[in-house]
C-alpha cells in the first residue's frame, strides 16, 4: 500500500510539474523572439474575435512589431475575413489552465495581456485593445526603440 501512494505522490508531482510548465514553454518558445498577445475569452465571447480582427486587420505592422498572438479561449475564435494571419498559436487545454492561472484570468473572463520579449506583462485590458494603443505600447518599449533603431541605419 506503501508503494501505491508514493507512485500516485509522484504521478500527480509529474502532472502537476508538467501543468505548470506548460505556458513556460508556450512562453519560453517566444522569450527575446516574439511580443505575445494573450487574448482570454470565455466560450462564445465576441470579444476575442473583435481582438484578433483588429490584430488582423494591421497584420503587416503586427508582423514588423513581431507580435505573436496566443488565443486563450473555450471556444474556437469566429473566420474574420481580410489580411494575413498574424502569426498565432491556439494553446492547449492544459497550457489554457496554466496561462489563466498565471496570469489570474477566470476560465470565463475576457483579458488581453501583451507580454514583452522580455517576458514581463506590458498592459492588460479586460475590453478589446485598439491597435493603435498596443502600437504605441510596443514602440515606446526599450528593446523596440533599439529595434527601430537598427532598422533606420
Amino acid at each position: 500500500m506503501k508503494t501505491s501512494a508514493s507512485a500516485l505522490l509522484v504521478g500527480a508531482t509529474v502532472v502537476a510539474a508538467t501543468a505548470q510548465q506548460a505556458p513556460q514553454d508556450l512562453l519560453t518558445a517566444l522569450h527575446h523572439l516574439a511580443r505575445p498577445v494573450l487574448i482570454f475569452a470565455g466560450a462564445g465571447d465576441v470579444r476575442a474575435t473583435e481582438q484578433y480582427a483588429a490584430l488582423l486587420k494591421h497584420a503587416d505592422a503586427s508582423h514588423d512589431r513581431q507580435v505573436h498572438v496566443i488565443l486563450v479561449t473555450a471556444s474556437p475564435i469566429a473566420h474574420v475575413e481580410g489580411g494575413e494571419d498574424p502569426a498565432t498559436s491556439v494553446a492547449t487545454p492544459a497550457e489554457q489552465e496554466a496561462l489563466r492561472k498565471r496570469f489570474h484570468v477566470k476560465p470565463d473572463a475576457f483579458s488581453v495581456i501583451l507580454v514583452g520579449k522580455d517576458g514581463g506583462e506590458k498592459m492588460r485590458s479586460d475590453k478589446p485593445i485598439p491597435w493603435e494603443t498596443l502600437a504605441s505600447t510596443i514602440d515606446a518599449m526599450p528593446m523596440r526603440q533599439t529595434e527601430i533603431r537598427a532598422k533606420a541605419r
